[in-house]
């Protein structure tokens, strides 16, 4: 192919990519404020519209808007990643920044501390139907901290995939935890926003087990992560804003905080992820060897 033929491929390659990464931070904004608004309606709804007898909201405006505003970040996610669909892959693995560094590291640090709370101090969780799960939860924990806290500064591929699943592993038993645990029934919004909290971050950290793998679709990423960041967000943040102001509910704190760390370490994986959308990729260089061959 003539050489101004492959200027102008990389050009056009360039713009798209450009256009795209603007959209996603246009959609990600989007997305923060409906977790925003989904956070304070559903504080107020727990402190203000929660019946403890039933476990259940009342069918006040602020409770609507509680139990739908999640869901609309999912469709605008959705809808986001189908027109993004054409964008193969981030590549191998996201660069390490030092937000990025500081988030997963302070993640880790609190999956070990809940951990411990789970195991020595949480007797409710061992009331649970099926209490093997609470010591596999935690040293699913455990190894997802050292992945979080160690993956930053390893250079050995194999390893930091190998460790790469243990997130996952802490995801779905943190699911299964929260679904046979005993409590509030199976349809409070509660118990709702939970599982879907756990369901979420399972599909997110399944995800990026695939940056390891190097088998990873951009369309798939950005709804995995925006879909984890909205549930997370939209469970852990008030919660633990209700578990700080107000002591009728008894809300497992540890767990909490890893929840909002865990909001901070999506953002920042997501910001990153834009920024590799929008700057400098090897798919040009990639489609001009086609093109010379």
């Amino acid at each position: 192919m003539p050489r101004h033929g492959k200027f102008y491929k990389k050009e056009a390659f360039h713009r798209m990519k450009n256009k795209t990464s603007r959209v996603l931070m246009l959609v990600f904004a989007i997305i923060i404020a409906i977790t925003a608004a989904e956070a304070i309606c559903t504080y107020f709804a727990l402190t203000g519209h929660f019946d403890h007898a039933i476990f259940h909201y009342d069918s006040s405006p602020v409770s609507a808007a509680a139990r739908i505003l999640p869901w609309c970040a999912i469709i605008t996610a959705l809808v986001c990643s189908i027109a993004i669909r054409r964008d193969k892959s981030l590549g191998v693995e996201l660069p390490i920044t030092a937000g990025g560094t500081f988030a997963s590291v302070l993640t880790g640090l609190l999956m070990i501390s809940s951990a411990v709370f789970a195991v020595i101090i949480n007797q409710r969780d061992l009331e649970m139907r099926f209490p093997q799960i609470v010591p596999i939860a935690a040293a699913a924990a455990v190894l997802s901290a050292v992945y979080l806290i160690a993956s930053p500064f390893i250079k050995n591929s194999s390893v930091k995939t190998a460790f790469s699943f243990a997130p996952a592993v802490w995801a779905a038993s943190m699911l299964l935890k929260e679904y046979f645990r005993s409590g509030e029934p199976i349809n409070s919004p509660l118990r709702g926003l939970d599982l879907s909290m756990y369901a979420f971050l399972l599909l997110y950290f399944t995800e990026r087990i695939r940056f390891h793998l190097n088998n990873q679709k951009s369309a798939a990423y950005y709804f995995c992560a925006f879909s984890a960041f909205t549930f997370t967000g939209a469970a852990a943040l008030p919660e633990l804003a209700v578990c700080l102001t107000d002591d009728s509910f008894s809300f497992n704190f540890a767990s909490l905080c890893v929840g909002a760390a865990l909001v901070v370490f999506i953002a920042i994986d997501i910001i990153t992820a834009i920024k590799v959308t929008g700057g400098s990729s090897t798919a040009p260089e990639h489609a001009a060897k086609q093109d010379e061959n």
